[in-house]
């Protein structure tokens, strides 16, 4: 006949196999012929922990702690078993029990650092993974999650010190290349940043993700055809990334190809209907093919998904102007404003409808605050100088126009209007030379 410590034998070696059901029934065989027996709760609780029964495994830690108040192991395994349930709060009492209990428990500081780093509480995990460190100096991933707390207070020369410290333990380690890339991007060490997301996709060729990550740095920099390289890749590793679509698509809108973006982003509203910034930019684009109504729909659809989206208000606007909506186009440039008060583009926007609704004054102060936040507007210059001509302060259009032209020299509304401007004074030599620039301009 087997006692209990023989019953508890078996149900750990089926557990380590893998036998999680049957190593159950032995942990109740041993719970049953000892009540006490602090040993068999605590592997019935590791039992339930395994099955994702995380209510029971609690159940069982408590009673090995009732029998064992002083088991560092217990505390941590219940803490574990809160921070699966959700439950920060109570897994940061028992991770902080433990470490009492056994200073040199790695794992509790670690996971206690780890519920600190996503809180935000920065300082608190760095001085856990410190400790973490302390006891295993040569562990990679402590000092990569390290590195990412330093991220996360945006401290990125110290993140990329951690991250290559990871890397001089283990580099073979792709968390370590790609985060330290992700922090060299940050820094605007593009040559670096790059090199490292080489690096990743050298080890771990079937990931997309850093295919992703090299093709978001690539378009930062204007790399747009390697950049949609990039996202092609990544894309044919995993015909369901939603954000490989996006970033191509936003890749080909750069390169004026708005067919192929138009593409892009409905496969990435197909795939990911929740995701409001391909639905901005899928409205955005449909509005720039002259498919208006699509794109008011589209775009209200994004306000359905975030109601304080500036941009979908703004490019709203835009398509409600183009169908000669001006009421609702006023409404929605004003919404955008009351989100985004210091963008320039917003009331320059603004300015152009109030002009077309012949709300003069207003669109004057909408023009100047547009250049109250950007001096150098070229089109907040030209549109205050177009409301000054139909006022017929010639003289005031013409320096408006003027400043125009000197920021943007091949505006050919400015010297078509200055033209005019100078017509009605009476300067038809000036409005000759405006209207030849006009015609060359255009190629004539």
């Amino acid at each position: 006949m087997f006692d209990e410590a023989d019953i508890l034998l078996k149900a750990q070696a089926l557990l380590e196999k893998g036998e999680t059901d049957e190593a159950l029934a032995r942990f109740d065989e041993a719970i049953d012929l000892n009540r006490e027996y602090a040993e068999a709760y605590y592997g019935r609780g590791n039992a339930y922990e395994t099955l994702g029964q995380y209510q029971q495994a609690i159940s069982d830690y408590n009673s090995v702690l009732r029998f064992a108040p002083n088991e560092s192991l217990a505390y941590y395994n219940r803490g574990h078993a809160y921070s699966k349930m959700g439950e920060p709060n109570q897994a940061i009492s028992d991770y902080t029990k433990s470490v009492e209990l056994d200073a040199d428990n790695s794992a509790a500081y670690y996971n206690r650092g780890t519920i600190f780093r996503l809180t935000g509480f920065h300082d608190k995990a760095l001085a856990d993974f410190d400790e973490v460190i302390r006891i295993t100096p040569k562990d990679p991933e402590a000092w990569v999650t390290r590195g990412l707390i330093y991220a996360s207070m945006e401290d990125y020369h110290k993140a990329v010190e951690c991250y290559t410290r990871a890397i001089s333990l283990d580099d073979k380690n792709p968390n370590a290349y790609g985060n330290r890339g992700n922090a060299y991007e940050r820094l605007g060490q593009i040559a670096e940043s790059v090199a490292d997301y080489d690096r990743v996709i050298e080890l771990t060729p079937d990931d997309p993700k850093p295919l992703y990550n090299r093709g978001i740095t690539r378009y930062d920099v204007g790399e747009y055809r390697k950049a949609i390289e990039d996202f092609t890749k990544a894309i044919d590793l995993n015909p369901k990334y939603s954000r490989a679509f996006y970033g191509r698509g936003i890749s080909y809108v750069k390169m004026k190809k708005p067919e192929n973006a138009l593409s892009d982003f409905s496969e990435a509203v197909r795939l990911s209907p929740k995701m409001v910034d391909a639905h901005v930019s899928r409205g955005q684009m449909l509005a720039r093919l002259r498919q208006y109504e699509e794109a008011i729909e589209e775009l209200t659809e994004s306000l359905l998904l975030d109601p304080k989206n500036a941009a979908a208000f703004y490019y709203r606007a835009d398509s409600y102007a183009s169908v000669r909506d001006l009421d609702s186009a006023l409404s929605d440039f004003t919404n955008a404003i009351e989100i985004e008060d210091d963008n320039a583009k917003f009331y320059c926007r603004r300015g152009i409808v109030l002009t077309k609704m012949n709300k003069l004054k207003e669109a004057l102060v909408d023009f100047d605050k547009a250049l109250e936040l950007d001096e150098e507007y070229a089109s907040a210059h030209f549109n205050r100088g177009l409301v000054l001509l139909i006022q017929n302060d010639f003289e005031e259009a013409i320096e408006k126009f003027n400043t125009a032209i000197e920021l943007s020299p091949e505006m050919v509304t400015a010297y078509q209007s200055r033209a005019v401007a100078q017509s009605k004074l009476g300067n038809s030599e000036e409005a000759k030379r405006d209207m030849d620039k006009v015609k060359r301009l255009r190629g004539g």
